[in-house]
């Protein structure tokens, strides 16, 4: 699918605002930009607009069967495909009157996007990926939430690395990953007791730290919290800028361009896209390879050696539990039961962000910086007597509150900022389960927020610690 050309090294909101810029400067301001530190994100984006031209009149035709075959699924659904008899009789009813909604995903991108979807090269991946994903298909991005998300570097705590060590996590303390960690960085302020230097993650401070970021420090100096040089050395009790995995010249560092790309020309190496694991193969109770779904065409791929698992807190454990879990619960599903441990889908563990505290900048709020991740400054501390870290204040330069909060309230200004209070240390516990013996199902997630006095407790008193914060 188009989306899959998206998942290349660069940041796609940065490469968009240049294009934007691209198309109103004049011959000679692009002559200085190249130049200048824009030289080899400028000439990226010159030399997509001719790669993009002449791979989309190459590959037009099978863009175009994909499109189509998205688009009838959604006309699919539109006829209620997969709905019981009764409700999709009722959505073609609707349909013959003119009532039932109309899918046109091509409209629907260039109207959230400003781009048609044949112009690949310049899709919103963020925005796109989140229109497809509403529409009900699976979507992922090279590099997961390292291509997507704030580019926040934080370790966490040593005594978390700690506590896995101690109950069996063997070579998981601190002092065994912290080596680890310094390889991958390369810190801005050089290799120290704490930070690498030379790793392939460029990591830093703001350089040009919105107004916003100052303030939020001052005001947790006035607050009596520790101001922290370095938020990660070692991660603690206070307040800082924000550790970024931006590189020098302000483009995104996600673990694609870190890692991956740089190993693909290894033999050993095979990457795919557009393919999903949908099953563990096992030989007894040795996992010898996986079953795959890639193009639609269903292939096992046996092991040599070893299997590792790494589909994340929610699809690790639903691809166990197709044969591997609770013996009675899969077996209530009709799967054939591997091994029986019931631990498997239990446990699971998600911090809470509030969205959030909004405070009114004082007067016009300045624009954020192009090399900004919006994200500049956060608190750590503790809401009770024992000094554990296990809440922290998250400052967003932009407005961020809930459907519901703005419901209520209304919604805020283009001129707000937002502390958002985070439990980063729950004691709740949820789990996942699965819904069906069907790899095509979604997982059953319970999250559990705020299932103990402990956790409620904490939230209340991070929400009283942003509005005291007040910058």
């Amino acid at each position: 699918m188009a989306v899959a050309f998206l998942a290349g090294e660069r940041d796609p909101y940065q490469l968009a605002a240049l294009r934007n810029w691209r198309v109103k400067a004049s011959e000679e301001e692009i002559a200085r930009s190249l130049e200048g530190n824009w030289q080899e994100d400028l000439l990226f984006v010159l030399q997509q607009e001719q790669d993009g031209y002449e791979f989309c009149q190459k590959q037009m035709a099978e863009c175009d069967q994909r499109l189509q075959q998205y688009l009838q699924q959604l006309e699919d659904r539109s006829h209620g495909a997969g709905l019981p008899e009764e409700k999709r009789k009722e959505r073609l009813r609707k349909k013959k009157k003119g009532n039932a909604p109309q899918f046109d995903l091509r409209a629907e991108l260039f109207r959230m996007t400003g781009t048609d979807l044949t112009q690949i090269d310049g899709i919103d991946v963020t925005t796109t990926m989140t229109i497809l994903s509403e529409a009900g298909w699976d979507m992922s991005v090279l590099g997961g939430g390292s291509s997507i998300n704030a580019m926040v570097w934080m370790r966490g705590m040593q005594r978390d690395y700690d506590g896995w060590a101690e109950n069996g996590a063997k070579g998981w303390a601190f002092a065994d990953v912290l080596s680890v960690f310094k390889k991958q960085e390369d810190w801005e302020g050089g290799a120290n007791e704490w930070r690498g230097s030379g790793g392939p993650i460029h990591i830093r401070r703001p350089k040009d730290p919105h107004p916003t970021a100052p303030a939020f420090i001052d005001a947790a100096r006035q607050m009596g919290m520790p101001i922290l040089d370095d938020v990660n050395g070692p991660m603690r009790h206070g307040a800082g800028y924000i550790n970024m995995n931006i590189a020098a010249d302000g483009t995104r560092v996600s673990a694609v361009r870190a890692f991956l790309r740089p190993a693909l020309s290894r033999p050993n190496l095979t990457l795919l896209l557009n393919t999903n694991v949908v099953k563990l193969n096992f030989k007894g109770t040795r996992c010898v390879g996986v079953k795959l779904m890639t193009d639609g065409a269903v292939k096992d791929i046996a092991a040599d050696k070893e299997v590792i698992l790494a589909a994340g807190a929610i699809n690790s454990p639903k691809l166990l539990m197709l044969g591997v879990g609770e013996a009675k619960a899969l077996r209530s599903l009709g799967i054939d039961v591997v091994e029986n441990l019931p631990g498997v889908g239990k446990n699971l563990q998600d911090h809470v962000l509030v969205s959030g505290v909004a405070f009114k900048y004082k007067g016009k709020m300045p624009d954020r910086p192009a090399d900004s991740n919006a994200v500049e400054a956060e608190a750590y501390l503790s809401s009770g007597p024992s000094g554990d870290t296990d809440i922290s204040l998250v400052l967003n330069q932009l407005p961020v509150v809930t459907p519901e909060v703005a419901s209520r309230f209304g919604t805020p200004p283009p001129d707000t900022f937002t502390i958002a209070p985070a439990l980063v240390q729950p004691t709740s516990r949820g789990s996942v389960r699965l819904a069906s013996n069907k790899f095509q199902d979604a997982a059953v997630i319970n999250g559990n927020y705020l299932g103990t006095d402990r956790d409620f407790a904490a939230i209340v008193r991070v929400i009283e610690a942003a509005r005291e914060l007040d910058p």
